[in-house]
């Protein structure tokens, strides 16, 4: 487990600020830790009104989860910096 002393400001979960962002939402970009997207998928309340549980939704900009993807995590010697986005914490 990424603890925050060993990761950086730009790769840091703007959630919790503990854990490396390894997850982004397909439709806005934005990137959070797997423990913060487990929680806020596990812990959304079911509407008593309606069969089927309710989608999540990005914490950031509010759009509908419909699909997240891991994130390429990049070795301290790799050049590639997938996690720099630009949708990081916006």
């Amino acid at each position: 487990m990424t603890t925050f002393l060993e990761v950086s400001d730009t790769e840091a979960c703007c959630i919790c600020f503990d854990q490396l962002c390894t997850i982004e939402v397909q439709d806005c970009g934005h990137q959070m830790c797997a423990h913060c997207v487990l929680a806020l998928c596990c812990h959304n309340k079911p509407n008593p009104t309606t069969t089927s549980p309710p989608e999540p939704v990005c914490p950031f900009c509010r759009s509908n989860i419909v699909q997240l993807h891991v994130i390429k995590v990049p070795k301290d010697d790799d050049t590639d910096r997938d996690l720099h986005s630009s949708k990081a914490c916006v």
